[in-house]
Formats: structure tokens, sequence, C-alpha cells
């Protein structure tokens, strides 16, 4: 029998990214009421210090332009969280950081698998009588949204699209008909059951993309991987540009704008409301919202203000040096991705920054673990 060897700093780095990923993952889920602060907070401390323990024992060698890389997104995300108080910004930079030379597609999979455990056992708390299903509806609409024991349908929706496009990912040098079936479930769970239409689109598209790409050789023309590698590289810039931009000049006098903001249900103006209380610092601030939770359900929120746009809400209360950073890791990624024709990497980075501009997701480690990218190891090769 084969003897593994296991690298100790390896362990370390996936002992405290489940650790992590577990703690945050409780925090979008109903079990947030019911499961005391302490332990979440223990879990996030006890991952922290694996993370750190994989970065001292590493057997990694840092070069000269990855030190620089790393020295910035070090400080600026301590910066940053010593002004907003959120340690999530923190959590994000330590992984980027301790994941050098790990294996990127292990990275995903140990989230595939860990979310998707963790969306297993909440929809049985909710069907056992544990915790609660939170129902709501839009306000032009009567149409149920279902969380299944998640905080918010969005929350819920946002769930499945992540453990699909992880699954995709994992399996994107093959054409897989379990990639087809597992698109159409999702996007009819979220549609049907959870009124998330954005969700839906996300993986309606991605399952176009995937059979163009693996079926009808989308490859073959080359104005499509030209514009492919463009938009995937610049796509986050100009989002994030865009959503700042709307934000700030937002008038409700104009009524081209106001045409807009009812496109995006009413955000355009409340991102307006937050600039206006908050404004935009460099390493962030505090920014307390006030969203449809279990709090909405029971008729307590009278003062709604919530903002979804990734750009807006992470500039607000990360800053905006870490919305231009993790800009550069995007681009910087995409131009590997174009380096080794990941060309589904590609396009997830093009429709994750697209939908930035009305859900935050792309921001949270809870969902995202592309955010960590930067310094593993990736394969090669992928569509030679």
């Amino acid at each position: 029998m084969k003897k593994v060897n296991m690298r100790i700093d390896i362990i370390f780095f996936f002992t405290g990214l489940i650790l992590i990923l577990t703690a945050y993952k409780v925090d979008t889920s109903m079990f947030a009421y019911e499961i005391s602060s302490v332990l979440r907070n223990i879990l996030l401390y006890l991952g922290r210090i694996f993370i750190i323990l994989k970065v001292v024992f590493t057997n990694s060698k840092y070069n000269i332009r990855e030190l620089t890389c790393i020295t910035i997104i070090f400080f600026a995300f301590i910066l940053s969280w010593l002004e907003s108080g959120y340690a999530a910004v923190l959590d994000i930079g330590l992984l980027m950081i301790a994941a050098k030379d790990i294996d990127f597609d292990k990275i995903v999979m140990t989230y595939f698998i860990e979310s998707l455990i963790f969306l297993v056992i909440v929809v049985i708390s909710v069907k056992l009588g544990i915790i609660d299903n939170l129902v709501t509806s839009r306000q032009d609409s009567m149409v149920e949204r279902n969380s299944y024991g998640f905080i918010y349908a969005t929350e819920f929706a946002a769930t499945i699209v992540w453990i699909i496009i992880s699954y995709i990912y994992i399996y994107r040098n093959e054409y897989k008909i379990s990639n087809i079936v597992v698109c159409c479930i999702g996007a009819y769970i979220t549609y049907f059951k959870a009124d998330a239409r954005m969700s839906t689109i996300i993986l309606v598209s991605i399952l176009i993309f995937e059979l163009g790409l693996k079926k009808f050789s989308f490859l073959k023309n080359k104005l499509f991987t030209i514009i492919i590698q463009i938009l995937a590289k610049y796509s986050m810039f100009i989002c994030a540009l865009v959503s700042f931009l709307l934000t700030i000049f937002y008038n409700s006098s104009s009524n081209s704008m106001n045409k807009l903001n009812v496109l995006f249900t009413g955000r355009l103006e409340l991102q307006h409301m937050g600039f206006l209380d908050y404004g935009f610092k460099m390493f962030g601030q505090r920014v307390d919202m006030v969203g449809m939770s279990i709090d909405y359900a029971n008729s307590i929120i009278k003062n709604y203000f919530y903002i979804d746009n990734a750009y807006i809400q992470m500039g607000m209360r990360y800053g905006i040096i870490f919305i231009l950073i993790m800009s550069i890791v995007f681009f910087m990624t995409a131009k590997n991705a174009i380096k080794n024709r990941d060309y589904i990497y590609l396009y997830l980075l093009i429709i994750l920054a697209i939908n930035g501009l009305v859900e935050q997701h792309i921001f949270l480690i809870a969902y995202n673990p592309f955010l960590i990218k930067i310094f593993s190891k990736s394969q090669g090769d992928v569509y030679s």
C-alpha cells in the first residue's frame, strides 16, 4: 500500500480554511440565532491560528514580486480591519497569503464539500423544526421567497449558486451530463423556491457557456476568445467604476436615473443614501445596515437600509483600497488563467463581476473561494 506523506503546512491550511468557512457560514443561516457567538468566535480564532501556522511552517519560497504583493495586501487589510472593525477583511487577506503553493483545485473541492454538507444540515434542520424557514416576498409580488433555514432567500440561493460554480470548476476539463443537470436543478430551485432572479440568470448563463465551450467549440472563434480574455481582465474594474459613478452622481430628478433605479429595484437610491450618510474612505469604516432578516419577517424593521451592490457595500465598509486591491487580484488571476487557457474560470470572473452590481457575495469568503486564488497553484493547459 502506497504511503501518503502530507505536509504539515497543508494540514494547517485546510484545517484553518474549514474552521473559518464554517464560522462564517453559520452567520448566513438561522443557526446564528441558535448558536452562541462565543462558539463562532472560537472557530474563527482557531482557524486563524492554523492559517498563521501554515505561513510559519510553509515550505514555500516567495520571490520579490510575491513578497511585495503580500506586504501590500497584509498592511492594507490590517488598516481596513482597524478602521472598520470588520475582521472578515483580515481573514480574506490571511487566506490569500496562506494559499501560496496550495493546489487551488483542492481549495475549491474543500469549499464544495464543506458547503454542500452545511446546506444539507441546514435544510434537514428546517424539516426537523430545529430552525425556521424564513418566508418573505417582494414588494411588487406575492410570490413566496423561501430561505430554507438561511437568514434570507438570497443567502440560500447564493449558497446553491456557489456550490454549483465550484462543481463546474472542479470538473471543467470534462464534458459531464451532470454539469447540465445540476445547473437545471439549481436554476429551478433558485427561481421557483427562492425567487432569486439573479442567481437563476447566473446558473442559466453558466449552462449556456458550458454547452457552447464543450459541445459547440466556441473557442474556435478567435474573436470570441479575445473578447472573453479582455472582459475577464477588466470586468471588475469596469463594474466597480460604474457602481461608484452611479452611486455618487445619482439624481432622483433625472428621468434616466429613475429608470435605472427601477431596473435595479431601488438599489441606486439606497446606494446614494449610503454615500450621503457615510461616503467612501480609503480604509473603510463601520457601516450598520438593516436588511430583510428574521426581524423583517416579524414586521419589526421599519427603516430598511441595505446596500446589495458588492462594490459599494465593501467600498464603504472595507474601503476604496480594498476594492482596488481585489480588482488587481482578479486581473492578475485572469492573466494567469489566459496563460493556462482556463476559459471556464475566465467566464466565471465575468459573471461574478457583473453579479457584484446587484449582490454582495463576490467579496464574502463564505461564498467565494476564488477570492484566495492569487498565490495558489493552478492547473495548466486546460483547453490545449
